[in-house]
């Protein structure tokens, strides 16, 4: 697995959505989310087979979360999830590497690169979130914290996917 990089006319349409995003999320004084459907890449379960479970981060379901139907599930302010959790690579060396994440109907990865932390949101079903370079090597990472949208605190201006 490889991470393609955004071209140009996803990273416009990326930045053009910025403003959108914080109407959506209901607050201004977080970091809005950056993860859009053209910006990720759907994978199949042979894509990360290869992929370490030890190094990845398990959050569990949200029940009171709804089913990820069209995009509804990315607007808190009508209903959408609010959870998080906070993820960083476990080895501080890493410059630049890419979320991604495994449930029980959806892989994929987001082609934005992080640099650090990044906040992921949770959803109603266990999710277990794995970290890759760009060469498709994988990053162990930790769990930093939970946290929800609007509920400000030191992790909310941490870019959220």
């Amino acid at each position: 697995m490889k991470i393609k990089p955004l071209g140009f006319f996803a990273r416009v349409a990326d930045i053009l959505m910025i403003p959108v995003m914080y109407l959506v999320s209901g607050t201004f004084r977080e970091s809005p989310q950056k993860t859009h459907f053209w910006n990720n890449t759907k994978l199949r379960k042979e894509d990360t087979r290869y992929l370490s479970e030890e190094m990845m981060i398990c959050s569990s379901g949200q029940s009171q979360e709804k089913a990820r139907r069209g995009i509804l599930f990315h607007l808190p302010i009508l209903g959408g999830w609010r959870r998080y959790v906070v993820i960083r690579p476990t080895d501080r060396d890493v410059n630049s590497w890419y979320i991604g994440w495994k449930c029980r109907d959806l892989i994929g990865v987001s082609r934005i690169p992080v640099k650090g932390p990044v906040r992921v949101l949770c959803g109603p079903d266990e999710t277990l979130f794995f970290g890759v370079k760009r060469d498709g090597t994988q990053v162990g990472l930790s769990r930093i914290t939970y946290g929800n949208i609007g509920e400000f605190s030191k992790y909310s201006t941490i870019p959220l996917h």
